[in-house]
């Protein structure tokens, strides 16, 4: 098992998660390497103190390597019981200085996807014992993993079924009644998201989160490899992964990301913990339900009707929604749809045919582009309301007065949709 870990300016983070992977089991950790990609762009286009921080966390890196006893000058007093720890624990790391000059990713091309690239690309050099089945491991440089960590994504890849997961994800809830508000009110967003997807019956609905990433070395290859992306590496790579095979849901163990304030992407946790807080828009407006609705009756539509012309389609697509029609034919489905059937002899042809086309990113322009016609967003109660009662889950009202300024009972309809976990089966769709 290899673990890619990318990391840019985190050494005050990086040395905890590596404590915690080095929490798991001896005997895991003497068949597992961990890869940490320190990264940055060109020295000119770099911050000062990131670039700094580079340097120390390379320092540092290189003195665990070579097992060095004394402990590193750029190790300040609140890391040296953790480096005393990783020194004698077995973890075994490796190192990828894409930092240091000469070193560094071009500009256009530098970013976590490119980091994470290079990582899985050298493991994929490696050669593992021909009794063990190859995995690779994403991981992110602030994320907190489990004691059963290791030993949960062996168990489950065990199965030759599994060429590719998503982990169990929870965001650490902080003290702070402002930021605690904030990534709730954040996962809340993203579990209803996919939990809607599920109950539309969508093979695309898992989380994009970078670090719940595992994988088969020839899943990854069949994809051509990680995105290159600076941001939304991991939404546009799991988009590709789905379309080589089934993603199953590794629930076994479970890691937590970070719920840092950070704006060095423009979305995901960072940025929308800063949104939130900064009160920039009313967060706690979430997608029209039927939203939801309307992409079920589309995706039924397609498994029942797949024989049927573009025409007769679109005309149905329009009696489901016009807006769902019209956005079928900004796409071009009147030209490849035919396409696609004159490839296609059988159902689960056309079906691989069909969603490999109506991808996931189809689908969250499908949504965006409801979402800003005819249904616009609602609030938080009434999209919880409906999600948890076709969870068979006890929810607010749709109405709840008061809702979005409850963080206690935001919390509990959290705690209720960590638990919920759909069956694997409809991510086998096609």
């Amino acid at each position: 098992m290899t673990v890619v870990i990318p990391a840019l300016a985190e050494k005050g983070h990086l040395f905890h998660t590596l404590a915690a992977l080095a929490a798991n089991p001896a005997d895991q950790l003497a068949e597992t390497l961990v890869i940490v990609v320190v990264n940055n762009g060109p020295r000119e286009t770099v911050d000062r103190e990131m670039f700094t921080d580079n340097q120390e966390t390379i320092a540092i890196l290189n003195g665990l390597i070579a097992g060095r006893t004394r402990v590193s000058e750029y190790t300040d007093g609140g890391l040296r019981g953790v480096i005393d720890f990783l020194r004698g624990s077995g973890l075994r790391i490796g190192l990828i200085d894409a930092s240091s000059t000469g070193c560094e990713i071009p500009s256009s091309l530098a970013g976590v996807g490119t980091a994470r690239k290079i990582g899985l690309d050298l493991a994929l050099t490696l050669r593992p014992s021909p009794r063990e089945r190859p995995v690779l491991v994403c991981l992110d440089a602030d994320t907190i993993v489990a004691p059963d960590y290791l030993p949960a994504i062996r168990r489950h890849f065990h199965d030759p079924e599994h060429g590719a997961a998503v982990i169990a994800f929870n965001h650490p809830l902080p003290d702070d009644t402002d930021r605690r508000a904030a990534i709730v009110c954040y996962e809340l967003f993203l579990r209803y998201y996919v939990l809607g997807l599920f109950w539309a019956a969508s093979p695309y609905a898992f989380h994009s989160i970078g670090s719940t990433m595992v994988f088969t070395p020839d899943r990854y290859v069949a994809v051509r490899g990680m995105s290159r992306r600076t941001a939304g590496e991991d939404f546009y790579f799991l988009n590709k992964l789905r379309k080589a095979g089934p993603i199953s849901s590794l629930t076994d163990t479970c890691v937590r990301p970070s719920d840092r304030i950070s704006s060095r992407v423009p979305f995901g946790t960072g940025k929308r913990m800063i949104r939130h807080l900064a009160g920039e828009r009313d967060e706690y407006l979430f997608y029209h339900p039927e939203i939801f609705a309307i992409l079920r009756k589309w995706l039924a539509l397609m498994d029942e009707g797949w024989q049927l012309q573009a025409k007769v389609i679109l005309d149905a697509a329009s009696s489901l929604h016009p807006e769902l029609r019209g956005f079928l034919e900004r796409q071009n489905f009147a030209e490849v749809w035919p396409r696609i059937r004159r490839q296609v002899r059988e159902y689960a042809a056309a079906q691989r045919a069909f969603h490999t086309w109506f991808d996931g990113f189809r689908t969250l322009r499908l949504v965006h582009e409801l979402a800003a016609s005819a249904y616009p967003p609602q609030p938080m109660a009434a999209a919880l309301s409906w999600l948890m009662n076709v969870w068979g889950q006890n929810g607010p009202g749709p109405g709840e007065a008061g809702f979005s300024g409850n963080l206690q009972a935001q919390e509990a309809c959290l705690m209720t949709l960590r638990s919920v976990e759909a069956p694997n089966v409809l991510r086998g769709a096609f």
